[in-house]
């Protein structure tokens, strides 16, 4: 080809591009095709036209793969500074923000209800499982303290202090305050029925406390000086 059939088919290249402003890659071809340009040839006015005209290229299309042929897919001008500001400018969007009205609180049993089932998944608070639980009051207080409370006759308890008893002499306490005088063959007799295992012992240890007073004819006596206990109180009552 002639340099200037070339320079010819260049011009109308760049006159093409210049009246179209944007100038797509099945155009070109369209035009090569008319003119009867081959894609080596093709190749070549792309590329001088890109270079003496201030323009851009977008993408690429392959004309021939085995020669590593191709053109721009798009062919446009730049934008001027003018052009730019001629544009009208894109106001920002304005989001209208909508605060979400919540829903008044329920009252009545359903709140209630509810607050019970939040509670039981849950679990009771951490602090529950610390708690010491309150010791049991014992019925019985250990044998042998100082102190004991006797129920004296009448409706108030009084405190008074005791030397150590045994349970056995507690028993017979117990026994004499019902029956205050009793024949001492029988209070042993009772007395084993109740449990004691050695009544002797046990009357001698009264006699000794002066608790009770032993009469010639064989009769136990209680005295003043023991404690009297109501007949129907219990024996934890003294304990």
């Amino acid at each position: 080809m002639a340099s200037n059939e070339y320079d010819a088919l260049l011009d109308e290249l760049k006159g093409l591009i210049l009246s179209k402003g944007t100038l797509k890659a099945s155009e070109i071809i369209s035009w090569a095709s008319s003119k009867n340009v081959g894609d080596v040839v093709l190749t070549l006015l792309v590329k001088d036209a890109i270079d003496e005209l201030d323009v851009e290229i977008v993408g690429e299309v392959v004309l021939d793969k085995d020669l590593n042929l191709t053109i721009p897919r798009e062919i446009h001008f730049k934008e001027t500074v003018e052009e730019q500001k001629s544009k009208p400018r894109e106001k920002p969007l304005t989001y209208l923000i909508v605060e979400e009205k919540k829903a008044p609180p329920k009252r009545g049993r359903a709140v209630k209800r509810k607050k019970r089932r939040k509670e039981r998944r849950r679990g009771a608070p951490i602090t529950e499982f610390f708690k010491v639980a309150p010791e049991e009051p014992s019925s019985r207080k250990e044998e042998g303290s100082v102190e004991k409370e006797r129920l004296i006759e009448g409706e108030k308890a009084e405190k008074v202090h005791l030397p150590p008893l045994s349970d056995d002499v507690i028993k017979a306490i117990t026994y004499l305050s019902e029956y205050w005088s009793v024949g001492e063959i029988r209070f042993i007799e009772d007395l084993k029925r109740m449990g004691v295992k050695n009544p002797r012992e046990v009357i001698r240890e009264l006699l000794k406390l002066g608790y009770i007073e032993r009469k010639p004819l064989g009769v136990i006596n209680a005295t003043e000086k023991m404690p009297r206990i109501k007949p129907k109180s219990y024996l934890s009552d003294v304990l």
